[in-house]
C-alpha cells in the first residue's frame, strides 16, 4: 500500500485541515497521499484506479454528513471497497464527554454505513472546531449554546480549535500499518452504536 487518497467535505475548513495533517502523517510511514476536498460543495474527480487505498473525511453540520460526500461514496462504492479504506467524522460530539453525544455520534457513523453501504477497515471521530469568527448570527448563536450545554468554549469573539493532533497521528500510524489491532480498527470497535466511539 503506496499512495493513498484522502477524500473530504469541508465546510469552515476543518476537516480540509485534518486531512492535509493526516497526509504529511501518511508520508512520515513511507506513504504518498493526495487530499481531494470540496470547494463550493463541489468534489472534483478523483482518479480512483491510481490509488493503493481510500480514506474519506466527513464533518457533521446540523445533524447530518454533507450529501455530497454521502453520494460520492455510494456511487463509487465498488473501486473503494477493492482497496484498504477508512472513514473519519469531525465534529463536536467528539470533543463532548456526554454518553448521549457519544452515542448520537455513533449513530450518525453507523447512519452513513447504511446509506452508502460503505464497510471501512478503519473508523474514527475527531472533534474539530468552533469557527465563531466564519458563522453568521445565527449559526453563532446555534453553535455557542451547542458548546455551553457540552462544557466546551464559548467565548464568540475568537475561534477555537478542538482537534486533538496526536489522535490524528495514531490513526495514520494504524492505517499505514493496517494494524487491526489498533482501537481504530472497526473490526473491534463496531460492535454496537456504544461500542463504536470507545475513546482511544
Amino acid at each position: 500500500m503506496k499512495h493513498a487518497a484522502i477524500i473530504v467535505a469541508s465546510v469552515h475548513g476543518q476537516t480540509r485541515k485534518i486531512a492535509e495533517y493526516l497526509c504529511q502523517r501518511l508520508q512520515s510511514y513511507g506513504m504518498t497521499a493526495e487530499v481531494f476536498a470540496t470547494e463550493a460543495g463541489h468534489l472534483r474527480p478523483v482518479p480512483l484506479a491510481n490509488f493503493d487505498a481510500v480514506i474519506i473525511g466527513a464533518p457533521v453540520y446540523a445533524g447530518n454528513f454533507p450529501m455530497v460526500i454521502e453520494n460520492w461514496t455510494r456511487n463509487n462504492l465498488q473501486a473503494i471497497q477493492a482497496k484498504p479504506c477508512a472513514f473519519f467524522s469531525v465534529s463536536l460530539n467528539a470533543a463532548d464527554k456526554r454518553p448521549e453525544a457519544r452515542t448520537a455520534e455513533a449513530r450518525l457513523l453507523h447512519q452513513f454505513m447504511e446509506r452508502t453501504g460503505l464497510k471501512p477497515d478503519f473508523i474514527a471521530s475527531f472533534a474539530g472546531a468552533l469557527h465563531y469568527s466564519r458563522y453568521n448570527f445565527f449559526i453563532r448563536w446555534i453553535m455557542k449554546r451547542i458548546s455551553a450545554a457540552a462544557g466546551g468554549p464559548t467565548d464568540t469573539s475568537r475561534d477555537h480549535e478542538l482537534t486533538d493532533w496526536n489522535q490524528i497521528a495514531a490513526f495514520a500510524e494504524a492505517f499505514a500499518n493496517q494494524d487491526h489491532r489498533s482501537s481504530f480498527s472497526t473490526q473491534s470497535r463496531l460492535q454496537s452504536p456504544e461500542h463504536l466511539l470507545t475513546p482511544v
